[in-house]
Protein backbone atom coordinates (compact mmCIF):
# COMPACT_ATOMS: atom_id res chain seq x y z
CA UNK A 1 0.00 0.00 0.00
CA UNK A 2 1.17 3.24 -0.97
CA UNK A 3 1.94 6.07 1.75
CA UNK A 4 1.15 9.14 1.49
CA UNK A 5 2.78 12.18 1.21
CA UNK A 6 2.19 14.90 4.00
CA UNK A 7 2.04 18.29 2.50
CA UNK A 8 4.21 21.15 4.09
CA UNK A 9 2.09 24.39 4.64
CA UNK A 10 4.22 27.03 2.96
CA UNK A 11 4.75 30.34 5.34
CA UNK A 12 5.25 33.56 3.86
CA UNK A 13 7.33 34.37 6.90
CA UNK A 14 6.00 36.15 9.98
CA UNK A 15 3.11 37.81 10.04
CA UNK A 16 2.39 41.51 11.39
CA UNK A 17 0.82 41.56 14.38
CA UNK A 18 -3.24 42.84 13.81
CA UNK A 19 -3.27 46.88 14.91
CA UNK A 20 -5.14 45.98 17.90
CA UNK A 21 -2.62 43.53 18.86
CA UNK A 22 0.29 45.59 18.12
CA UNK A 23 -1.29 48.47 20.30
CA UNK A 24 -1.88 46.41 23.50
CA UNK A 25 1.93 44.79 23.30
CA UNK A 26 3.66 47.33 22.04
CA UNK A 27 2.15 50.95 21.89
CA UNK A 28 3.32 51.93 25.41
CA UNK A 29 7.11 51.49 24.40
CA UNK A 30 6.52 53.98 21.69
CA UNK A 31 7.72 57.30 22.32
CA UNK A 32 5.21 59.84 22.60
CA UNK A 33 4.61 62.33 19.63
CA UNK A 34 2.01 64.71 21.44
CA UNK A 35 -0.90 65.14 23.35
CA UNK A 36 -4.00 67.48 23.05
CA UNK A 37 -6.62 68.53 24.83
CA UNK A 38 -10.02 70.73 24.48
CA UNK A 39 -9.26 74.04 25.68
CA UNK A 40 -12.79 74.42 27.24
CA UNK A 41 -12.11 71.10 29.71
CA UNK A 42 -11.92 72.68 32.82
CA UNK A 43 -14.91 74.45 32.27
CA UNK A 44 -17.26 72.24 30.72
CA UNK A 45 -16.01 69.16 32.21
CA UNK A 46 -16.04 67.33 28.96
CA UNK A 47 -12.49 66.96 27.15
CA UNK A 48 -11.26 65.30 24.22
CA UNK A 49 -7.99 63.98 24.24
CA UNK A 50 -5.26 62.91 21.75
CA UNK A 51 -2.76 60.73 23.18
CA UNK A 52 0.00 60.16 19.48
CA UNK A 53 2.80 57.47 19.63
CA UNK A 54 5.78 57.79 16.67
CA UNK A 55 6.95 54.42 16.05
CA UNK A 56 10.89 53.74 14.82
CA UNK A 57 9.51 53.86 11.16
CA UNK A 58 8.20 57.93 12.11
CA UNK A 59 4.69 56.58 11.29
CA UNK A 60 2.43 57.85 14.13
CA UNK A 61 -0.48 55.86 15.98
CA UNK A 62 -3.03 57.40 18.17
CA UNK A 63 -5.66 57.33 20.63
CA UNK A 64 -9.04 59.68 20.98
CA UNK A 65 -10.64 59.82 24.14
CA UNK A 66 -13.84 61.38 24.32
CA UNK A 67 -14.62 62.37 28.65
CA UNK A 68 -16.98 62.93 30.49
CA UNK A 69 -15.24 63.84 33.80
CA UNK A 70 -18.67 64.91 35.89
CA UNK A 71 -20.56 61.05 35.68
CA UNK A 72 -20.33 59.09 32.56
CA UNK A 73 -16.13 58.50 32.11
CA UNK A 74 -14.96 57.35 28.69
CA UNK A 75 -18.11 58.26 26.13
CA UNK A 76 -16.06 57.10 23.30
CA UNK A 77 -12.80 56.43 21.87
CA UNK A 78 -11.03 55.22 18.74
CA UNK A 79 -7.35 54.99 17.43
CA UNK A 80 -5.94 55.47 14.07
CA UNK A 81 -2.91 53.14 13.68
CA UNK A 82 0.42 52.98 12.17
CA UNK A 83 -0.30 56.58 9.84
CA UNK A 84 2.55 58.39 8.14
CA UNK A 85 2.88 62.04 9.46
CA UNK A 86 1.17 63.45 6.03
CA UNK A 87 -1.84 60.59 6.85
CA UNK A 88 -1.85 62.30 10.14
CA UNK A 89 -1.64 65.65 9.48
CA UNK A 90 -4.65 64.95 7.75
CA UNK A 91 -6.32 63.08 10.79
CA UNK A 92 -5.31 66.09 13.08
CA UNK A 93 -6.54 68.69 10.07
CA UNK A 94 -9.77 67.32 10.41
CA UNK A 95 -9.97 66.94 14.39
CA UNK A 96 -8.96 70.67 14.96
CA UNK A 97 -11.89 71.91 12.55
CA UNK A 98 -14.15 70.68 14.93
CA UNK A 99 -13.18 72.24 18.12
CA UNK A 100 -10.07 74.15 19.52
CA UNK A 101 -7.27 72.25 21.43
CA UNK A 102 -3.88 72.81 23.03
CA UNK A 103 -1.20 70.96 24.15
CA UNK A 104 -0.95 69.02 27.26
CA UNK A 105 1.26 67.58 29.72
CA UNK A 106 0.89 63.05 29.18
CA UNK A 107 0.83 63.14 32.91
CA UNK A 108 -2.21 65.75 32.83
CA UNK A 109 -3.81 63.62 29.40
CA UNK A 110 -3.41 60.27 31.77
CA UNK A 111 -4.93 61.88 34.97
CA UNK A 112 -7.79 63.06 33.49
CA UNK A 113 -8.96 59.67 31.38
CA UNK A 114 -8.29 57.78 34.38
CA UNK A 115 -9.50 59.56 36.92
CA UNK A 116 -13.33 59.84 34.75
CA UNK A 117 -12.94 56.03 34.50
CA UNK A 118 -12.39 55.26 38.25
CA UNK A 119 -15.06 58.25 39.06
CA UNK A 120 -17.43 56.66 36.30
CA UNK A 121 -17.58 52.64 37.89
CA UNK A 122 -18.11 54.65 41.52
CA UNK A 123 -21.38 55.83 39.33
CA UNK A 124 -21.73 52.09 37.73
CA UNK A 125 -20.59 53.48 34.22
CA UNK A 126 -17.81 50.89 32.20
CA UNK A 127 -15.74 53.14 29.95
CA UNK A 128 -16.45 52.73 26.16
CA UNK A 129 -16.15 49.16 24.70
CA UNK A 130 -13.35 50.25 22.39
CA UNK A 131 -10.91 51.34 25.59
CA UNK A 132 -10.06 47.57 26.49
CA UNK A 133 -7.50 48.64 23.40
CA UNK A 134 -6.57 52.43 23.18
CA UNK A 135 -5.99 52.65 26.79
CA UNK A 136 -2.60 50.80 25.73
CA UNK A 137 -1.56 53.93 24.23
CA UNK A 138 -1.55 55.47 27.40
Amino acid sequence: MAKKKKRKKKTSGPKSPSPKTYIKTKARQLPIHECLISEDWEETGMAVIVVARTHKNGHISCGVFSIDMLCIGVTDTLFGFNMTEHEYEQFHEEFTELSSFEECDYALAHTIIYGAVEFAQKCGFQPHKDFSVTKYIL
